[in-house]
């Protein structure tokens, strides 16, 4: 296993890192911490304008930033802990979150905490949430990583996220702040967020035979800093075009997540241009099914028509065509 040593703060670099790790034409296990300061970020396929309170974000110069896995936006500052995994495939297809959560939670568990699995991506402590996390299954490769809230400001989190009142309903609270909880909150030996970041990284290598640790080289750092500028820290990567639409509805599946679906429909319903976002989880590039979906009508018939080819666990995690559907029948689900 790589442990690669990355004290870099800027969101930037450090998402672009994940890439950049990813696309090696190697086998290796990689594994690192890292930070993120007044940033937040988004998932793969999620509309920024939807998610963000963007005066309050504005105003206090939040940075904001967008991830290659899907999943739905988080907040980080300094109190919040990041961490990544990235290791071989092996002809996985499916995302399973457990056998990395499994392992946070078990080192949590040497801090006298015991960390659950919940839904489909989230570690919860004494019911309310201090992790959460995102996966991209590749052809060869897994990326997985997730937040550990050390210390974070629960207060600020609310203030700049604007999660859809649905989800909130579905965990049965009335806002971010009192679904989540943090870290040091429940330690029974308080200790700094930098004595448990050492630990913590420590306990993790040691469940692997041999592990190498290592900085990123000039060079690497310099492909790094390419893909940082010219793809993450853009503005048509983090925010791209938000046009009108006469038609959107959202829905939530269970196991899937939020989807949005925005189209422009013809007076004789044909779908005109469409967008499809959300929190949902998914290896496929969603602009591919939107362009099958366009010059087809709401009917049924025409867009099960459309999909007739379509392996839609491609796009959408744990969704079926019929529910799919759901999304193209309007008034209330």
């Amino acid at each position: 296993m790589e442990y690669i040593v990355n004290d870099c703060l800027d969101p930037y670099f450090n998402l672009a890192l994940e890439e950049y790790l990813f696309t090696k034409e190697n086998n290796h296990i990689y594994f690192w911490l890292w930070q993120n300061d007044n940033t937040i970020v988004i998932g793969k396929n999620q509309n920024a304008f939807q998610e963000i309170n963007l005066k309050p974000v504005q105003e206090n110069k939040v940075k904001v930033a967008r991830r290659i896995t899907g999943g739905g936006a988080v907040y980080h500052d300094l109190g919040n802990i990041n961490f990544t995994f990235i290791v071989p495939s092996q002809g996985a297809k499916n995302y399973d979150f457990r056998r990395f959560t499994g392992q946070i939670a078990k080192t949590l568990q040497a801090f006298g905490l015991h960390a659950e699995h919940s839904g489909r991506n989230d570690l919860l402590l004494e019911g309310k949430k201090i992790s959460g996390n995102a996966q991209y299954v590749g052809k060869t490769k897994i990326l997985h990583h997730g937040t550990l809230l050390f210390s974070s400001d629960a207060t600020v989190i609310g203030k700049y996220l604007n999660p859809l009142p649905v989800k909130l309903q579905t965990h049965g609270v009335g806002s971010v702040k009192s679904r989540v909880t943090t870290i040091l909150a429940h330690l029974p030996q308080k200790i700094s967020i930098t004595d448990f970041k050492n630990e913590l990284s420590q306990r993790i290598c040691a469940e692997y035979e041999q592990v190498n640790i290592g900085c990123l080289t000039d060079q690497e750092i310099a492909q790094v800093n390419n893909l940082r500028d010219h793809k993450f820290s853009t503005y048509e990567w983090i925010f791209g075009a938000s046009p009108e639409f006469n038609y959107s509805k959202s829905l939530l599946f269970n196991g899937c997540g939020v989807i949005n679906l925005s189209m422009n429909l013809s007076k004789a319903n044909i779908i005109e241009s469409c967008k499809i976002s959300g929190d949902f989880f998914g290896s496929g590039d969603i602009n591919e099914l939107e362009k099958l979906l366009i010059s087809h009508t709401l009917t049924k018939n025409s867009i099960m028509e459309a999909l007739k080819d379509v392996d839609l666990q491609h796009y959408f995690s744990a969704l079926n065509k019929e529910d799919f559907y759901r999304l193209f029948v309007s008034g209330k689900p």
